[in-house]
């Protein structure tokens, strides 16, 4: 699976989003225009109804695609919350949280989406310094797989296990889960396919009936427990991003307007994006201000890869 020597790969950011997160992702796509550099496309991917909203920013390397190119027939978003939460419709099947349908859309994006390397990365991170994808996420044609030891959700270990035909607790103690995730779409289409050859059914049907799952949990066990040595990728276990986000299964709380000052003063130097999720709470308006200040005063300058 190792490329020529010296391939210049092409990369695309993908961002599911909605409406409530439209400010947080405009500051991303912001940050976006300014500091990727390279051969990247950046795909927002919204629901039909808010693809209007999105629309506004899109040009250039911005693209905004819908959920419903993604996404098959039988899976139907419903026009209300129920108990506070988004539920899809599926006709083959119980309901489906929006949350499930969020690891669904990352996962089926490689079936449309022409690109090489995939880097994920939600609405609420923001870059905050140049960068190019083909220094800091490429090492010997090989792509950075972010991995540390700890901190992985036993419920998502044993769902992985079971969905790969694993041993129970193989995928125990090992987390594959950050804010800016790179995979190689070979593998992640080899994922699917192998999903769907071990238990004859359609694999995002699988992944739609299952209760608990990490995309990133699934991936990372798959590239390194079933397709091995010649997976295509490197680890590393520094996320590289200042963030405010779960720990240990919770929530994170909201910021002061002190608290928010402090977190963006201890941006360590090696950062190439900070967020703050938007599970704490904090409107965007509350911090963009320290992220327009970032944007206007970096100027594009050397890249610094990390290895």
């Amino acid at each position: 699976m190792k490329e020529e020597s010296g391939k210049r790969f092409k990369f695309a950011i993908v961002t599911p989003s909605h409406a409530p997160d439209y400010e947080r992702c405009r500051m991303l796509v912001k940050s976006v225009r300014k500091f990727i550099s390279g051969n990247a496309t950046h795909y927002i991917i919204v629901n039909k109804k808010d693809k209007k909203l999105f629309k506004t920013l899109e040009g250039g390397n911005i693209e905004i695609v819908s959920e419903e190119l993604i996404l098959p027939w039988w899976l139907k978003r419903l026009p209300c919350r129920i108990s506070g939460k988004n539920v899809w419709l599926n006709f083959k099947g119980a309901p489906v949280r929006g949350w499930i349908i969020q690891q669904l859309i990352k996962l089926a994006s490689a079936q449309i989406i022409p690109a090489d390397i995939f880097i994920f990365v939600d609405s609420d991170v923001s870059f905050i310094k140049p960068v190019d994808f083909q220094q800091y996420f490429m090492r010997d044609d090989k792509v950075r797989l972010f991995r540390k030891y700890g901190g992985s959700d036993k419920r998502w270990d044993n769902s992985t296990s079971k969905l790969l035909g694993l041993p129970l607790g193989n995928c125990s103690n090992v987390s594959y889960v950050g804010p800016v995730i790179a995979w190689r779409r070979d593998n992640l289409l080899a994922l699917c396919d192998y999903l769907q050859e071990n238990s004859n059914k359609n694999w995002i049907e699988i992944i739609a009936s299952t209760w608990h799952v990490s995309e990133y949990s699934l991936y990372g066990h798959f590239v390194d427990n079933i397709i091995g040595d010649n997976n295509g990728h490197y680890h590393d276990e520094n996320p590289y991003c200042h963030q405010h986000d779960w720990v240990d299964g919770n929530k994170p709380s909201s910021l002061s307007k002190e608290q928010i000052s402090d977190f963006f003063s201890t941006i360590d130097s090696e950062d190439i994006a900070i967020m703050i999720s938007s599970a704490a709470g904090i409107p965007a308006k509350k911090y963009d201000h320290y992220i327009n200040d970032i944007l206007s005063r970096r100027e594009v300058s050397n890249h610094h890869k990390i290895t």
